[in-house]
């Protein structure tokens, strides 16, 4: 009976030790002392039981520029994920940025450096984006693509299928960009195979930011990079849900704070951690599926929602709707992702 009570007694110190031992850590490494890291999790697991089974976020990719060439704060990237929780699939979108939109007198992509002259922001651009797609946004995520460079510094490199090869002889330069004396030529050339590639920190930037490759024939040079970054958001989830949490804990810290620190975003930690609830083993599970919003060739195109003119008002190339108020757009979109 004796050696039994001290296992218990032992066996209670250790699971004591332990205990502290966690909490330290979460609250060193992810700024959550005890309480606040039970209030959260219970908080988000009560949450789970009533999330919906259908979740929008607005992604926005910004390329922000500030030197001698160029000064910008555009989202060159416009991605609409719809997450279905009830059938585990995350429907990606990548909005055209070259849509025009009357109501700001610019193109989409400037809705979020104008956001930034608004009370709120992120108000801001959900009702801009809601007006376009018809969808509601319930979060918007604004990341730069530095962002992707430091992700892949800590997840490692991954694989990604491209469909088809590409060369792009005018990306530029940024050696010319920081010292132009010495590097007068503005570009270099890049390229990537058909088939699997290997993306990490000395080519992720070449494969999200080029633009001006060979695969117009996939729908234009914008469209065809709007593809590759899909491509690559949906390696980099199956590269972070093969984390095991439990042997990287430093690994997940080291996210934490990327994601804490380095994104501007209106989804709180509790919601986030309702949604790993939700979906539970599921997560691994998740499929993608990739909507391609249609081009049409002009206004009469019954097979497109958006078209290229021929002309527009200060020679600016841009995407319109077929309809001025979007309706054939969100229609396409309701149909798509309800």
């Amino acid at each position: 009976m004796k050696i039994i009570k001290y296992l218990l007694f032992f066996s209670l110190i250790f699971i004591s030790i332990s205990i502290v031992v966690v909490f330290n850590y979460f609250n060193k490494n992810f700024g959550y002392p005890p309480k606040l890291l039970i209030n959260t999790i219970s908080t988000a697991y009560k949450l789970s039981k009533t999330t919906p089974d259908k979740i929008n976020f607005l992604i926005l990719g910004t390329d922000i520029r500030d030197d001698w060439l160029e000064t910008s704060q555009d989202t060159d990237t416009i991605i609409l994920a719809s997450l279905d929780t009830k059938n585990y699939v995350v429907n990606l979108v990548s909005v055209p940025r070259d849509i025009w939109y009357s109501p700001i007198n610019s193109r989409i992509n400037k809705i979020y450096s104008q956001s930034l002259q608004s009370p709120n922001p992120i108000d801001f651009i959900k009702s801009k984006f809601t007006e376009i797609t018809g969808q509601n946004i319930d979060y918007v995520l604004i990341i730069n693509t530095d962002i992707l460079s430091r992700l892949i510094e800590i997840t490692g490199p991954v694989l990604v299928d491209l469909p088809y090869s590409f060369t792009d002889n005018q990306y530029p330069d940024p050696n010319h960009i920081r010292d132009p004396l010495n590097f007068p030529n503005p570009y270099i050339t890049i390229s990537f195979e058909k088939g699997l590639n290997t993306i990490d920190t000395k080519n992720i930037d070449h494969f999200v930011r080029s633009r001006k490759g060979a695969d117009v024939q996939n729908g234009g040079t914008d469209l065809g990079r709007s593809a590759r970054q899909q491509l690559l958001i949906m390696a980099l989830f199956d590269s972070l849900t093969q984390i095991d949490p439990i042997k990287n804990f430093k690994t997940l810290s080291t996210l934490y704070k990327l994601w804490s620190t380095q994104i501007t975003k209106d989804i709180t930690d509790t919601t986030l951690l309702s949604l790993i609830f939700k979906l539970n083993k599921n997560i691994t599970n998740l499929s993608f599926n990739n909507i391609t919003i249609p081009i049409g060739l002009n206004s009469n195109d019954t097979n497109g929602v958006i078209y290229h003119p021929n002309y527009f008002s200060s020679n600016a190339w841009v995407y319109l709707p077929t309809k001025n108020d979007f309706s054939n757009l969100r229609q396409y979109l309701d149909g798509h992702l309800n």
